[in-house]
């Protein structure tokens, strides 16, 4: 019975995971064959569960009997029982009836659960005591909080109506997950009511009650929220700071809550107090697609199906919700309304998203004949030069037997948008009688370059009938300069062919070129090579992969690497990140070798060989100093030669070889094939090894928030500006017991140097040490707004450190500005930091380089810009950074000793300490050169990115795995809805490496935007996130549009129209349509309705009508004063941006700045003008599914609507881009500014324009 007295006891003391020493309590029983069992201690760590139902004594009577094969005849004919002086059974003849020993044994059992109650309260062994009821002294206070026992602290907050004082006792429970733990404080209940003379009495800790505890998952309905605190149905409150939770509980969420919570044997379950929660999960989830069959749009908020309840905020950054949208959606069990089921997550299925365009498209064409009047359904004027004119005539016929009389005849639509005018008068009142024909004679003037088609609405009495007018205006003096042969080029597909078929693997005897550096015989760390794996490249590269959609190339990728179907997490974080990086690399490789050259010669330059290549200048391939090509001479067969690239020119390279292929070579025709720089590559795959054990699972996948003491104590004085309290870096928390990773130190440079051994320490570190006074908050910067200063007050705070800080920064808003401030108060707050700041391009690390130096506040010995030695050999640094600047490379003289080489710098510059310097500025690429320097994780102490949106994970982790994840703090700016990282695989997007680790973590709990509780902080945690929203860049008229569309309209604009950028529109507006106000549009959709062309020698396209276009407003805009340097053109295709840069050239016109989006992105001009080229509707569904151009790319179109500070004038077909819901609402608001010109707008807008009358 020994089994069964022991699950009894498990269930009384109500333990789930162990029972260990019940103490006092004795019994002794004996089997039927007399042996006894004596269960004063019970084995420790028993796992026996039971239901957390209550049990009644004869249910556990029965199950007794049951196990044991007691039936109960047996039990009633042959059982005589007796309680011996020994507290034992013993099998006796005695006359007792059953029924008396069921009495006597429930009479045992109440005793046995009672003492263990006794002893639950009272004595319970200290290996089950987990939670404990103790007095305690306050020994220690501050503005803020207060210490118990030297050990614990609290905040006043957490005590209500009682003053605290020192000395001061206090009733409070503490609680411990295990055994070997530290005590945590649960809750602070009240001050103990003790009179003074009891207080100087007692001051040590008294245990007023200990009980056990146990992790319980609990059920429940969220019931309301007030910011982060949440309140769950039946009595559980908790605060999203505090547990890990993977979304945003709404009210009527129903919750799995994993909790520990105090056994309490005076309650039923056995359920006390709870101690602490842990983690929330919805109750349960799906994934399900549906039509979206409801949509409020001042609410924001529809239905899926009749059962699933979801808002905007839950809807991907791309997709507007519109009824019958087919979406997928992940959702959780919820009660809203009639509703079920709360969207978590909702995305547009984009097979629908295309046959909807397609529906869309469908033209009703009216009657030619109609009453018997007879109307041409449309006339087409032909082709009209570019301010000319030309005439027309409509033929109209009764053919019927009735008179019908013409009211009237007007175009519909706008008069100033028309390129038409009438010369037939039509009176009022004219009859057309049966047989009858009318004329109308129009005059067409060329004034919008392209297709446009007006309408000419004849009003009968009783019915009305219209004639499509279609137009076609060219400037052929500017086409004809608009080069548009075809040109020969070896397609994707040979290079495809040639891939697979063996030419990327290197064979035959290399041999090895001059390098332009020479390279180290000894480094402390090298790279890992990480050679793309075989079976990557034969899936990539499959015969019948030439015919798959990327869909179908997808799916089978997912089955070769199983991790890439599977979302990202800690569990396959390595492995996906490598496969994607691997992908890439194919894609890069493969692209590359497009440029391979066969049958060419080089020619000597000196001691160089020089080799052309057409579509160097355009970077077309992108060949950078220190890469290499190699060569198989056709003399030489069998040898390979490797080159190096040591000078980039104009049209050509000029590369150094092997001694003897310079020697040999007489100018015979070669093949020459380029090979992919590996580097980049090679330190993000550092990186990712790196970083599950550098940053660990907590900063790479947050959760929830686990606050620390500041860094720096932050007060407000009288006035409201900030204090800082000048802190050591020897300053702590309370007193107490912290393991550390550490082990006997290295020295290294004179200095300890820690490393893991995977033993754990306990040190004790000293208490914090009072600031002897405060000092003002000094601002560098004194023109920061409340935003930017909040910013970097939390920043300096670090409450929430090691989790990344997020500077969200949507366009203008002084992003990079507010990093410069937080830059410069930490290196001089923190007297021990060492700041690594981070930037996805050269252009921004030089900017904030630039501007840190502005400051005046940093000596040469305090900053270092590494820089890539092609940077240097290019002239692309600065002038005011060289001599803060250094490229690195280990060298050796000795074997062991290690020094960096400084290329052609001023001497000012000191590269033999790279990596100490207090502030290290450089791209995410260049940094990675420091692990090959072998600095130990926790070097740097911040890490600063800018632009960190733009970075791929792998490319973020590079100077982010630099931090220690104890107690580093990495400081994140950036805009998710901006572009994100560049990515060439179009493989690799599907599977996510285009998803920023800042855009990823903004999607998160506890980094996602969350109104209801942070409603003064624009929908964010500010502990995490600050959200800047004073925009310094554009008119209101300009920023008013994106704001609407991309940033919940929370965007204030700063720029008066009174100023510099209001001056510019009053000296554009004679070029500019007219309007009421004093001011003429800052905002500008000009509709031109042109052709797509694409050359053969490029997939990328052109259009000839907008380049014309574009011609147009730069010469009148230079005309007007404008210089090059104020305008910039936006166009998301290089083949545009060189047509338009040749047309330029011819014309002798002074060029401004032509460029993609990517190119503009962290830029401004005063005028932008926009073409968006896609004018065909063939080619749009293919551009949805590869996000090309603008069409379905909201943070493309984002980025383009946001450079112009007082014009932004976009050229496009109105049409076309109407399809995409973005553009539709920006079509709108330029039509109901009174912002649109150009061709016909679609028949939708049309309805909101009225009949000219």
């Amino acid at each position: 019975m020994f089994p069964i007295l022991k699950s009894l006891v498990n269930y009384v003391i109500g333990h789930k995971t162990f029972v260990s020493d019940v103490g006092e309590a004795k019994a002794s029983i004996t089997t039927i064959d007399e042996s006894p069992i004596d269960i004063n201690q019970i084995n420790k760590n028993a796992s026996d569960e039971f239901d957390n139902d209550a049990l009644s004594i004869a249910e556990l009577e029965k199950e007794i009997r049951v196990i044991e094969g007691w039936e109960e005849e047996t039990w009633k004919n042959d059982l005589e029982c007796k309680v011996d002086e020994k507290n034992t059974i013993t099998k006796t003849e005695v006359n007792n009836t059953t029924q008396s020993q069921v009495v006597n044994l429930g009479k045992d059992l109440s005793d046995l659960k009672s003492e263990i109650i006794h002893l639950e309260k009272n004595d319970l062994p200290s290996d089950l005591q987990l939670c404990q009821y103790r007095i305690g002294t306050v020994t220690n206070i501050s503005d803020d909080y207060a210490i118990i026992d030297h050990e614990l602290s609290f905040m006043y907050k957490h005590v209500q109506n009682k003053k605290i004082q020192k000395g001061d006792r206090i009733n409070y429970i503490v609680f411990r997950r295990q055994v070997d733990e530290e005590w945590q404080l649960h809750k602070v209940l009240e001050t103990a009511d003790e009179s003074w003379e009891e207080k100087c009495k007692e001051t040590k800790t008294e245990i007023v009650k200990s009980s056990g505890a146990i992790n319980r998952k609990m059920i429940g309905q969220v019931e309301s929220k007030n910011g982060q605190e949440v309140y769950v149905k039946p009595n559980i409150k908790f605060s999203l700071d505090d547990v890990r939770c993977d979304f945003i509980p709404y009210e009527g969420d129903w919750l799995s809550i994993n909790a520990f919570v105090e056994l309490d044997g005076n309650v039923q379950d056995f359920v006390g107090e709870i101690l602490a929660i842990y983690d929330v999960q919805p109750l349960r989830s799906r994934i399900v697609s549906g039509l979206v069959t409801a949509w409020d749009e001042n609410k924001k908020e529809g239905i899926i199906d009749g059962s699933i309840w979801f808002t905007q905020s839950e809807c991907e950054p791309e997709y507007l919700p519109a009824v019958e949208d087919s979406v997928v959606v992940q959702a959780i069990e919820c009660t809203h309304g009639t509703c079920t089921w709360r969207g978590l997550s909702i995305a547009s299925l984009e097979e629908k998203e295309s046959k909807k365009v397609v529906n869309k498209t469908t033209n009703d064409v009216p009657s030619c004949i109609k009453n018997g009047i007879s109307v041409p359904r449309r006339i087409d004027v032909g082709c009209v030069s570019y301010g000319q004119s030309k005439e027309c005539t409509i033929e109209m016929s009764n053919l019927g037997k009735d008179h019908h009389l013409l009211l009237r005849g007007r175009f519909h639509g706008k008069r100033s948008e028309s390129q038409i005018t009438l010369l037939t008068k039509i009176d009022d009142g004219t009859i057309i009688g049966p047989g009858q024909n009318i004329s109308c004679r129009f005059r067409v003037n060329g004034k919008f370059i392209g297709h446009s088609c007006e309408i000419f609405v004849f009003t009968f009495k009783g019915f009305k009938m219209t004639c499509n007018i279609n137009i076609e205006v060219q400037d052929h003096n500017l086409t004809d300069l608009i080069d548009r042969k075809q040109v020969g080029r070896r397609g994707w597909m040979d290079t495809y062919a040639r891939t697979r078929n063996g030419f990327n693997s290197r064979s035959g005897i290399i041999m090895k070129g001059i390098q332009p550096v020479k390279p180290p015989a000894f480094v402390p760390v090298r790279f890992g090579i990480f050679t793309v794996p075989e079976y990557m490249w034969k899936a990539v590269l499959a015969e019948d992969n030439k015919d798959c959609t990327i869909a179908k190339i997808v799916s089978r990728l997912g089955e070769v690497v199983p991790c890439l179907k599977r979302d990202l997490s800690a569990n396959n974080y390595n492995s996906r990140l490598h496969s994607l990086l691997y992908l890439e690399e194919i894609e890069l490789s493969i692209r590359l070798h497009e440029y391979d050259m066969e049958k060419t010669t080089l020619s000597f330059v000196g001691e160089y060989l020089s080799l052309e290549v057409p579509g160097l200048a355009e970077k077309r391939p992108s060949v950078l100093v220190g890469d290499k090509v190699d060569v198989e001479s056709s003399n030489q067969q069998g040898h390979v030669y490797e080159g190096f690239v040591h000078k980039v020119c104009a049209n050509a390279l000029l590369l150094k070889f092997h001694s003897h292929f310079h020697q040999t070579y007489e100018s015979e025709e070669c093949n020459v094939r380029f090979v992919l720089n590996r580097g980049p590559l090679r330190k993000c795959h550092v990186a990712v090894d790196l970083a599950l054990k550098h940053l660990g699972e907590y900063v790479l996948f947050p959760n929830c928030i686990k606050l620390r003491d500041p860094q720096i104590s932050l007060e407000e004085n009288e006035e409201g500006s900030a204090d800082i309290l000048y802190n050591n870096h020897n300053r702590y928390r309370a007193s107490r017991k912290i393991p550390l990773m550490i082990a006997k130190p290295s020295v290294e440079n004179g200095a300890p140097v820690y490393q893991e051994t995977g033993k754990q320490y306990l040190m004790t570190l000293p208490a914090p040490r009072l600031p002897k006074k405060a000092v003002k908050l000094r601002w560098f910067n004194s023109n920061l707004n409340y935003c930017q200063k909040e910013a970097v007050r939390n920043v300096l705070k670090g409450e929430a450190r090691p989790l990344p800080y997020v500077i969200f920064g949507p366009p203008g808003t002084g992003k990079t500005m507010t990093l410069i401030e937080t830059i410069l108060q930490i290196y001089i707050l923190i007297p021990d930091s060492r700041i690594l700041v981070a930037t996805p391009s050269n252009s921004s690390a030089n900017l904030i380089a630039e501007r840190l130096l502005i400051s005046q506040l940093l000596s040469p010995g305090d900053l270092v810009r590494l820089v890539a030695y092609h940077c240097l050999e290019e002239g692309t640094v600065p002038e005011i950074l060289l001599p803060y600047s250094t490229a690195c490379d280990l060298n050796s003289t000795k074997f062991g000793e290690t020094h960096p080489v400084t290329y052609k710098l001023k001497k000012s510059s000191n590269a033999s300490v790279l990596g100490r310097h207090r502030i290290t500025v450089g791209t995410c690429i260049a940094l990675g050169q420091l692990y090959s320097m072998g600095f130990p994780r926790g070097h740097f102490t911040h890490v600063c990115v800018d632009e960190a949106g733009q970075a791929t994970e792998p490319e973020i982790l590079i100077p982010l795995c630099f931090l220690h994840k104890d107690w580093g703090q990495a400081i994140l700016a950036g805009d998710p809805l901006q572009l994100g990282p560049v990515v060439n695989s179009r493989v690799c997007s599907e599977f996510g490496l285009g998803y920023s680790y800042l855009a990823r973590i903004l999607n998160s709990h506890p980094y996602q935007r969350n109104t209801s509780a942070f409603s003064q902080f624009y929908g964010y945690n500010p502990k995490l996130v600050t959200k800047l929203v004073m925009n310094y860049r554009s008119l209101p008229e300009i920023l008013n549009l994106p704001s609407a569309l991309f940033y919940d309209s929370q965007l204030i604009p700063q720029v008066l129209e009174t100023g510099q950028e209001g001056a510019i529109l009053r000296k554009l507006a004679k070029c500019l349509p007219k309007r009421d106000s004093a001011l003429p549009p800052s905002v500008i959709f000009h509709g031109v309705r042109g052709v797509n062309f694409q050359d053969s020698d490029c997939p990328s396209w052109f259009n000839p009508q907008e380049l014309v276009q574009i011609i147009y407003y730069l010469k009148d805009f230079l005309d007007a004063g404008l210089t090059p340097d104020d305008i910039g053109v936006i166009t998301p295709y290089q083949k545009q941006v060189q047509k338009l840069r040749s047309l330029l050239n011819q014309l002798e016109l002074p060029s401004p700045k032509v460029g993609s989006v990517e190119e503009f992105q962290g830029q401004e001009r005063l005028v932008i003008l926009l073409s968006t080229v896609r004018s065909s509707t063939k080619h749009v569904d293919s551009d949805i599914r590869h996000s090309l151009g603008f069409v379905a790319s909201p943070q493309r179109l984002n980025v383009a609507l946001t450079r112009a500070r007082a014009l932004l004038i976009i050229i496009g077909n109105p049409h076309l881009l109407s399809r995409d819901a973005y553009w539709k609402k920006t079509l709108a608001y330029c039509i109901d500014q009174k912002a649109y010109v150009g061709c016909d707008v679609p028949k939708e807008f049309m309805d909101f324009s009225c009949v000219s009358k």
